[in-house]
Parts: C-alpha cells; structure tokens; sequence
C-alpha cells in the first residue's frame, strides 16, 4: 500500500512540474500555440478559435465571396474532416486576426506550432501567404468597404469590397 501511495504522490508531483515547465497543457499538446488535429483543422491554444489548416484552399475572392464562401464550407471540403456543417466556418473578425499575428515575425507574421519562431510550410498551417486576407470586420458608414490584413506584417487596412483577397476560415473551438 505504502508503495502506491509514493508512486501516486510522484506520479502528481511530475506532472505538475511538467504542467508548470510548459512540457504539458493537459490535453497532450505539449504546449503548443497551434496544434494540428488531424482533421484538416488546427487549434490556436491562445485563443481557443480553430482556424482551417489550409489557409489557401479557396484562392482570391472579393468579399461577398469570401464571406459566402467561408459559410458554405463543410466537412468533405479542403480537406476538413471535422463533421463540421456549412455554417460553422466564417471569415475572421480584425480582432482574432490581431490575436494570430505574431510580429516578431515577417513574411508571414505567424508564429511556428511551439509559438518559439518563425512559421514554415506544413508547422501547422500549409499554404498560407504573404499577401491580404479579408476580414469579417466593415465599416458601419460605408456599406462597400471592409478590413483586410496583410499577413506578411500584421497590418490592417480598409479596402473596397470588389478587390479580391485571400480566404482563410475560422470558427469557435468547442
């Protein structure tokens, strides 16, 4: 008995010198800033959204389209196989862009998996490029302009509605 006992006692005390050390997270991620979950998905730990893995599969769209089209998506489609249905997925607000970015970085400005360096092709998102992306975010006063951020730097500006821009769906975590 006394055994178990020391053996549960240093079972615990390992895992929460890991859990503090950032070796763990609890859910087996090892504390990544991004984790792959295989299902054509990665979670962004920091903010809990779930970002498509693919940050490229539809081309340039104008708004519209891209607003349409980051709706429609669904489980079967670039590669998802989350049981996701149309109407999960939808394009970004200019705030969780903010919250992707990572500006120690250029070229994009998103960090790798482990949140420790500069992102590269397949760690965890493939596909992504240096160039605008659309936000969900509009201006209230102007029915045809609309937020795109420039993912090689972080930068955020408006742009009519017509222009055509990168798509890269998001959801909520659950």
């Amino acid at each position: 008995m006394r055994k178990l006992l020391v053996l549960v006692v240093m079972t615990a005390f390992v895992a929460t010198v890991l859990f503090l050390l950032g070796l763990s997270d609890g859910n087996g991620a090892g504390g990544n800033r991004f984790v792959d979950l295989g299902n054509g998905t990665v979670r962004d730990t920091s903010t809990g959204l779930i970002w498509l893995k693919d940050a490229n599969c539809f081309g340039t769209k104008a708004w519209q389209d891209a607003m349409d089209t980051a709706t429609s998506l669904a489980d079967g489609q670039c590669g998802l196989t989350d049981g996701s249905v149309a109407g999960n997925w939808r394009l970004p607000t200019k705030e969780e862009w903010d919250a992707l970015f990572d500006t120690n970085y250029y070229g994009p400005a998103l960090s790798n998996a482990a949140g420790t360096g500069k992102w590269s092709e397949g760690d965890a998102f493939i596909n992504v490029q240096s160039r605008f992306y659309w936000t969900s975010t509009t201006y209230a006063s102007t029915g045809n302009v609309s937020l795109a951020v420039r993912l090689s730097n972080g930068l955020v500006s408006s742009y009519e509605k017509t222009n055509s821009f990168y798509v890269w769906p998001v959801r909520g975590g659950n």
